[in-house]
């Protein structure tokens, strides 16, 4: 994402609907391993290290990259990985330098965890995402 580009997503940049129903479509088809891939690319990230931030180790993702299928859990997790990464290069104006420093620091929000350490559940992801709304409208924790 770029600064002089118009601003978008990263939803619209991966190709993946935003809206409840289209998503939860989608949540039940099978997502490409090429948006891990891709979502990886955009963020300057090894795409094993944001699998392993979902519990998904090497050989399930190279199983996923070789034509494999994930299961409902692991998709979902997917989708929780591109929601914390687009509300983060929001909160830091597509910074991505900036962003992927934050997503690896230990928080006090967090209970002295990463936000890329909350990913595993809904409730933990959701906890990330209440904080990067908090510091959004300047709360301090």
């Amino acid at each position: 994402m770029n600064a002089s580009k118009k601003k978008t997503s990263v939803w619209d940049e991966l190709g993946l609907p935003t809206g409840s129903a289209e998503l939860m479509a989608q949540a039940r088809s099978d997502i490409s391993a090429e948006h891990l891939l891709r979502l990886a690319s955009l963020v300057n990230r090894n795409p094993y290290d944001l699998a392993a931030a979902l519990n998904l180790d090497k050989p399930r993702i190279q199983h996923w990259i070789a034509g494999g299928e994930l299961d409902g859990g692991e998709t979902d997790g997917i989708f929780r990985l591109v929601r914390l990464v687009d509300a983060t290069l929001e909160l830091f104006e597509a910074d991505i330098t900036v962003a992927n420093l934050w997503l690896e620091a230990p928080c006090r929000g967090l209970g002295g965890r990463a936000p890329l350490e909350m990913l595993t559940t809904h409730t933990e992801t959701q906890a990330v995402l209440d904080l990067i709304g908090r510091l959004e409208h300047g709360v301090t924790i």
